[in-house]
């Protein structure tokens, strides 16, 4: 129960649990590995005594801490020393020359989709709906798409942020062809009501692709339907995919076996990070050296292609698009 009610605590056993499944591949393709789990306990004050504890210069990488404070903490002290410090899930405050930011900027993400609206020739229509807190987002987009409509969400009477366009606001802006309607908020209210308006207006001469830039919590829930969601074929960057349940996965299957149960996303991301890492460091003298930017790798559910900052560390600018079809989200290639 313990687990159940600690969050980060459920996270990173289930992260762990992906770093022994990598640990035992590697081992299969002849990489020997000694690991040394630490615990944090989520306190600076315990992160000191660690640092000042265990010699870290003679370690090839530190996966973690998870928390960005933690992990800004462990970086700085071991930068001297030259030891990579990989965050896995966070942003980490500063990005170090050590530093492996594993979790592609929100700049990248956004631009990867933008991209991808903008290379579709066979799009005759942009439209942008969007509430007033992501107006400048709206903005930006009218920016890149110049002929693009731009709605934005109603205000009440004493001119506050309503989170509800009108039917009527969307009659007569859809030209024949492919139409691409980018939804920027933060609001489930405003999805449901646009998704479920969108989904109506979807006709013969007219499809409609749904598309944001930021796909937040507004995006999920019992008042979103996944059937209107794959009708207008939602797209949306992300750091990872969903792995493809038909085909045969030799570490879901070996997952299933030993934990009696399917790996989640943080646990394959335990496991895709870690073999990465350990196949990073068996081919080149350090991490470093095996980081090169056209080095390109793809696991289960993560890819990596790491980019020096000119004064900084390594960001990983590998990103999936991914989409709603027949109810399930799939890659967009």
């Amino acid at each position: 129960s313990m687990i159940k009610n600690d969050r980060l605590l459920s996270v990173v056993l289930d992260f762990h649990s992906g770093v022994l499944m990598a640990l035992d591949s590697a081992k299969r393709l002849g990489i020997s590995t000694r690991l040394k789990v630490l615990d944090t306990r989520n306190q600076l004050t315990h992160i000191s005594k660690l640092l000042d504890e265990n010699e870290f210069s003679e370690y090839d990488a530190i996966i973690g801490p998870m928390m960005s404070n933690n992990f800004d903490r462990v970086a700085s002290k071991v930068k001297r020393d030259r030891t990579p410090v990989i965050s896995p899930f966070t942003l980490p405050v500063q990005v170090y020359d050590n530093v492996y930011q594993t979790i592609p900027d929100e700049k990248l993400l956004k631009s990867k989709i933008t991209n991808f609206v903008k290379t579709d020739s066979l799009k005759t229509q942009v439209v942008i709906i969007a509430d007033e807190i992501n107006r400048e987002e709206s903005n930006n987009l009218k920016r890149e798409f110049p002929l693009a409509k731009q709605i934005f969400s109603r205000k009440d009477k004493d001119g506050k942020e309503a989170n509800f366009i009108y039917p009527t606001d969307l009659e007569n802006v859809f030209n024949e062809g492919r139409v691409y309607v980018f939804l920027e908020t933060d609001s489930k209210a405003l999805a449901s009501s646009v998704i479920s308006l969108l989904n109506g207006l979807i006709t013969q001469q007219t499809e409609i692709v749904l598309v944001t830039l930021d796909k937040n919590k507004a995006f999920e829930g019992d008042n979103i339907d996944n059937y209107h969601l794959s009708n207008l074929k939602f797209h949306y960057p992300s750091t990872n995919k969903n792995y493809d349940e038909s085909e045969d996965n030799a570490f879901v299957k070996e997952y299933k076996r030993i934990y009696k149960v399917t790996p989640n996303k943080y646990a394959t991301r335990g496991f895709d990070l870690t073999l990465d890492i350990l196949l990073r460091l068996a081919s080149a003298d350090d991490l470093y050296d095996a980081s090169d930017s056209d080095i390109e790798t793809e696991y289960v559910e993560n890819k990596f292609r790491y980019n020096k900052r000119l004064f900084g560390g390594y960001i990983n600018e590998a990103a999936y698009i991914v989409k709603y079809e027949d109810l399930q989200i799939k890659t967009v290639n």
